[in-house]
């Protein structure tokens, strides 16, 4: 093939891809949702709660949900590192006499929290299907899915294989969205009830959108600690299993029921 031939091809070809590369641009800068969420756990304050142990710190936190695929485990490691200091703040700006931010002197805690989510797919496809594409393309589309949160937690004991006992509280988060590819739409906010300010954004304010998220999770699970930790007194605490650093020449290691200081955390003690 001649130079004078193979020319007009290759910027065919460029074109073309260019082209392409423009459209799924604009697909995803078009994208838009809003979402509005029912929970029945309201985040509280109560600045004069506390228990008879005394105050507690956050020591760990580990967060996870089922059936994660290797990409969207990733995502929940970040979540869980990001998640740690806001539960934090959370803890001390909503319960100060029960919560502290100085680990010496107060009881560690280690909390799991586990995320399950279900789809309803059937109502979105409804909505495709019958209105021949129209919502969720050009006008919003809505969808519904929800979160169940199931929070354990127990004394951080420095040690993975010293665990103590657990207590345990769940609540569930039902979530509602609408969405639109090609328009704005979804950006005008969505109807319906909810119990935590609504919130529009873009395909490329995911981030924001996940930082909302996590903030309002924190808050949540802020609550149903307080909650948790105040139903029990100062003996159950006392005898939960603790780890002592053993004496020079001791042979080796010892649980204690016995509270006794631990060199804790400042984030989270799993490795990533």
């Amino acid at each position: 093939m001649r130079r004078s031939t193979l020319f007009p091809l290759l910027k065919r070809s460029m074109r073309a891809v260019f082209l392409m590369l423009c459209i799924g641009f604009t697909l995803m800068e078009s994208g838009c949702m809003s979402a509005r969420m029912t929970t029945d756990l309201k985040p509280e304050k109560d600045p004069v709660l506390k228990a008879s142990a005394g105050t507690f710190y956050v020591a760990e936190l580990t967060f996870s949900a089922d059936n994660l695929s290797q990409q969207t485990a990733e995502t929940y490691k970040k979540y869980q590192r990001e998640l740690l200091p806001l539960l934090r703040k959370e803890c001390l700006e909503r319960y100060p006499a029960l919560f502290t931010d100085d680990s010496s002197g107060a009881i560690p805690l280690k909390i799991d929290v586990g995320s399950t989510t279900a789809m309803h797919t059937l109502k979105t496809i409804g909505w495709l299907y019958g209105t021949l594409l129209i919502s969720g393309v050009i006008l919003p589309c809505p969808g519904d899915s929800d979160e169940d949160i199931d929070m354990r937690v127990g004394v951080w004991t420095g040690r993975e294989n010293l665990r103590s006992a657990t207590l345990q509280k769940s609540f569930r988060r039902e979530i509602h969205t609408w969405v639109s590819l090609l328009t704005p739409a979804a950006l005008i906010t969505i109807p319906g009830e909810s119990d935590f300010p609504k919130v529009s954004g873009s395909l490329f304010n995911m981030q924001g959108m996940e930082k909302v998220y996590l903030q309002q999770l924190a808050s949540q699970i802020a609550t149903a600690l307080a909650k948790t930790v105040v139903t029990k007194d100062a003996a159950y605490w006392t005898a939960q299993p603790r780890w002592t650093a053993p004496a020079s020449g001791s042979p080796g290691l010892n649980p204690s029921p016995v509270s006794a200081p631990l060199t804790l955390p400042t984030q989270t003690v799993a490795p990533f």
